[in-house]
């Protein structure tokens, strides 16, 4: 055989072997399985199965069969249907799940109101602002079934800095049903497994489960009105820091990371600017933040007239923009991923990031190279 061939082959076969390494985490094979009752063993028709936090849903056929492709490992897979209790598994590769089993609900949510015979309207309006947001975004997304939420006010005290005290009143809000939240501006209609969110005026939380199902049957002129809302909705979004960082890019990407300093000397207040590169160490399927526990710093994002990120590493000078955020680590090991998402509450934004909540989200498996 010609030795230019042998060397060919050689070389078909590293490249196959490297492309099946890479491609072992993102495998297209799906994983199948059956949805059923756990009281009469009846299949369970019409339920929602999902990977959480993306576009990437079906529904369990009349024999409560299903088959969804992941896109990655490992993934949660939610399990959902109205009158019974969510089922989450996490999927570390492909396969038959075999039969799963969903209990039926039994208990009532309940709400309590307190401080007069009615609170709904202002629990309500409390609930949009801090889940939907107050922007452009929260202001054009609606929550389609409103009636399936009940709330709960729960007096908290705190202590302050100052030896003193308060009280702090916090909503907590859960719901009989997954959420339908319509989502106009970007395209979306957002199914909210919402497991308990929180609201007061120092802190918030939104614990759920997320799938975004994406607008169908629209026209080119609103698609494209669609893909630049979602670019717009996508910069400056603690999505878009989490995977610049993630990518060694934050300048390119229009990222500035300071830290306020005082001198010793002078006793001027200054800022200098922070690596957060060098404190990257690998975890698992992402990265990590380490020796960062208690921090806070700033978070400059500079950005065109048109609302797209400059690159820092070769602006000149012309006109553009600033907006300003902070990012707190609470963890020695602040952890997230290579689609900008975290596992935890150990990394928090505050300022123009912070702002953008529920209205302003996009599924975790958007693109903007796509769009």
């Amino acid at each position: 055989m010609n030795y230019s061939i042998i060397k060919y082959l050689k070389l078909l076969l590293i490249i196959l072997g490297i492309t099946t390494l890479s491609l072992k985490s993102w495998s297209q094979n799906p994983v199948e399985g059956t949805i059923k009752d756990t009281e009469n063993k009846n299949p369970v028709k019409f339920a929602t199965i999902y990977i959480n936090g993306t576009t990437n849903g079906t529904i369990s056929n009349d024999e409560g069969k299903f088959r969804i492709t992941p896109g990655h490992y490992p993934s949660k897979l939610v399990v959902s249907c109205i009158g019974y209790y969510r089922k989450v598994l996490n999927l570390e590769h492909e396969g038959d799940l075999g039969i799963i089993y969903l209990s039926r609900k039994t208990e009532k949510v309940a709400e309590v109101t307190v401080l007069g015979t009615d609170n709904r309207i202002d629990n309500l309006k409390q609930f949009r602002e801090g889940f939907l947001g107050i922007d452009r975004w929260g202001k054009g997304a609606a929550i389609e079934n409103e009636e399936a939420i009940a709330f709960t006010r729960v007096n908290e005290k705190i202590e302050l800095q100052n030896k003193r005290s308060k009280y702090i009143s916090t909503l907590i809000a859960a719901s009989k049903e997954p959420l339908q939240i319509d989502l106009p501006l970007l395209g979306y209609t957002l199914y909210v497994d919402v497991v308990q969110t929180g609201f007061n005026k120092y802190t918030e939380s939104r614990l759920g489960y997320y799938y975004y199902k994406p607008k169908e049957d629209l026209s080119k002129r609103k698609k494209r009105t669609i893909e630049n809302n979602r670019r717009s909705a996508y910069y400056n979004s603690s999505m878009h820091f989490l995977r610049s960082l993630y990518n060694r890019k934050l300048k390119q990407h229009g990222y500035m990371v300071m830290k306020t300093v005082i001198n010793d000397t002078t006793g001027v207040v200054d800022e200098v600017e922070i690596d957060l590169e060098k404190y990257l160490k690998p975890w698992g399927n992402g990265k990590m933040l380490c020796d960062l526990k208690n921090q806070k710093y700033g978070i400059y994002y500079i950005y065109s007239k048109s609302g797209e990120p400059l690159d820092i590493t070769i602006i000149k000078k012309r006109s553009f923009k600033k907006s300003i955020s902070a990012i707190h680590f609470l963890s020695d090991s602040c952890k997230f991923r290579a689609d900008g998402t975290t596992p935890d509450r150990s990394i928090l934004f505050s300022g123009t990031i912070a702002f953008k909540k529920i209205g302003a989200s996009l599924p975790s498996n958007y693109d903007p190279q796509k769009e």
